[in-house]
């Protein structure tokens, strides 16, 4: 019982945590931190070793929210292409309001220690098991001919490169993202459709990636 209310303490200090480091910026202090949350030091150090520390359980925290936001608007019974529309849907959808995220990350890897690449090695370790079952569908789907032959890794690959990078160009250039899924649903993805299926919800967080 000892274990799991450290567990929910934990995770609501990160919630807290996060609203405070977008606010406050990378360089805050663990004591200015732990006076935010208002806390003791100790009890902060408890629960995180460090900032970097912090910042992981952050992004643990977020992409946990995004593997189940995924899996609650991907319909594995859907055809093929569409899981991947839905999948475009679902990741514009979780970002919407929440690129604060992004750019928290951006500056913690320019003026703290922390080593971005451990951290995104630990975002894939919530998104693998969505890419493996995206990547089976579409090659169930060439092998009933209902998606044309293609690299199933490489167009579901393709998709989460593009959702990454535009993402990132958002905050930093300001790129509206519609266009960009536009065109890759109509050049890239429907083209692979050689049957017709269920249909994409086009309520998920209140973007089509066709009609946009």
């Amino acid at each position: 019982m000892a274990r799991k209310a450290d567990a929910h303490k934990r995770r609501e200090l990160t919630e807290k945590a996060f609203l405070i480091l977008q606010e406050r910026g990378p360089q805050i202090t663990m004591r200015d931190l732990a006076a935010a949350l208002e806390i003791k030091r100790p009890t902060l150090y408890w629960y995180f070793s460090d900032l970097p520390a912090v910042l992981d359980a952050i992004i643990e925290l977020k992409y946990g929210e995004l593997a189940a936001h995924l899996r609650e608007r991907i319909d594995p019974a859907a055809h093929p292409v569409d899981l991947l529309v839905q999948l475009i849907e679902g990741v514009v959808g979780f970002f919407d309001g929440q690129e604060g995220i992004i750019l928290l990350l951006f500056q913690f890897w320019a003026t703290t220690r922390t080593d971005l690449t451990q951290v995104l090695a630990r975002g894939r370790e919530f998104i693998f098991p969505i890419r493996e079952l995206l990547v089976r569908q579409l090659e169930h789907g060439v092998e009933s001919g209902r998606v044309a032959p293609c690299d199933a890794k490489a167009v579901v690959d393709l998709v989460f490169a593009l959702l990454d990078g535009t993402m990132v160009q958002r905050i930093t250039r300001g790129v509206d993202h519609r266009p960009v899924f536009r065109l890759v649903t109509s050049r890239i993805l429907d083209p692979l459709r050689l049957a017709p299926d269920a249909t994409v919800d086009a309520g998920l967080g209140g973007f089509d990636a066709r009609n946009a």
